[in-house]
């Protein structure tokens, strides 16, 4: 396992111990258990973002679509 070294402002240190000792973890635990969570968290939010512009790119071309055959579909309907 690697080793990273931090400098953090007292507040962040503070809230740090408070969260391992609420989880009994060790400092370090606890500090690499919020580090894990908020990574899986942005990369969730950039899945998630990712996700909806392809929908979005999607529903683009699908009203360009609609476009091109509607009034072909149209065009069908007058001959029934």
């Amino acid at each position: 396992m690697a080793r990273l070294n931090m400098t953090l402002d007292q507040d962040t240190l503070e809230r740090i111990d408070r969260h391992a000792a609420a989880t009994g973890s060790a400092r370090a635990g606890a500090a690499r258990a919020l580090l894990l969570q908020a990574l899986d968290a942005i990369e969730a939010r950039a899945r998630d973002e990712q996700l909806a512009a392809d929908y979005r790119a999607g529903r683009d071309e699908i009203r360009d679509l609609l476009v091109v055959m509607e009034p072909a579909q149209t065009e069908l309907i007058g001959d029934e």
